[in-house]
């Protein structure tokens, strides 16, 4: 892997991450309607319906923190930009 202060390969690199919709992600549940009276299916059904929550809000971190990586490799740009610069003097 490359490491690049380029601020378009920042946004290429996570354009495929800011096309997940989370939108409706309360949404997401499982839910059988074979289950009443056999705990162990109740139980199986909640257990994964927190997880497909907590894995919605992981999903919802991580774009929050993935739209911030151009703004952070513009300002790294500009200071590689100005470094070189004095390096040319």
């Amino acid at each position: 892997m490359e490491i690049k202060s380029n601020s378009t390969e920042a946004q290429l690199a996570i354009n495929l991450l800011l096309g997940v919709d989370i939108s409706d992600r309360n949404y997401k549940q499982i839910d059988f309607s074979y289950t009443t009276d056999i705990s162990g299916m109740e139980n199986g059904k909640r257990i994964s319906n927190k997880m497909m929550q907590g894995i919605s809000e992981c999903v919802e971190a991580i774009l929050i923190q993935a739209k911030k990586i151009p703004q952070i490799a513009e300002s790294i740009e500009s200071l590689d930009i100005e470094t070189a610069k004095k390096w040319e003097e």
